[in-house]
């Protein structure tokens, strides 16, 4: 185990208090954020559909730069069935979406 890249999250059932203790006494250093693993957030509050919205920030960018291409109607809705939808599922390989960010799609 490298201490140098290893870090502690806790639950939120450990006392806030007793944190220090216990990352001191490994030696290892707190994290509230867990950060990105393969481009998926690793969420460990409760999920809402702001937790996603980078999902519609990355459609909405493929979408407009689609837009400024003059592409044929049937080459739109290939570009949308493979790429989008690969992004998507994706995410949701590993997490259930939040029904609002369905409809913010």
């Amino acid at each position: 185990m490298s201490i140098t890249k290893t870090t502690i999250f806790f639950s939120t059932n450990v006392l806030y208090g007793l944190r220090p203790t216990i990352s001191e006494g490994l030696g290892l250093k707190e994290f509230d954020d867990l950060g990105k693993y393969l481009g998926v957030p690793l969420i460990h509050k409760q999920v809402t559909s702001s937790s996603y919205s980078y999902l519609i920030h990355m459609v909405q960018k493929r979408l407009s730069g689609w837009k400024a291409r003059t592409l044929h109607l049937a080459c739109k809705i290939t570009l949308v069935k493979s790429i989008l939808s690969s992004i998507l599922i994706y995410t949701m390989q590993t997490s259930m979406l939040p029904k609002k960010t369905y409809f913010d799609l």
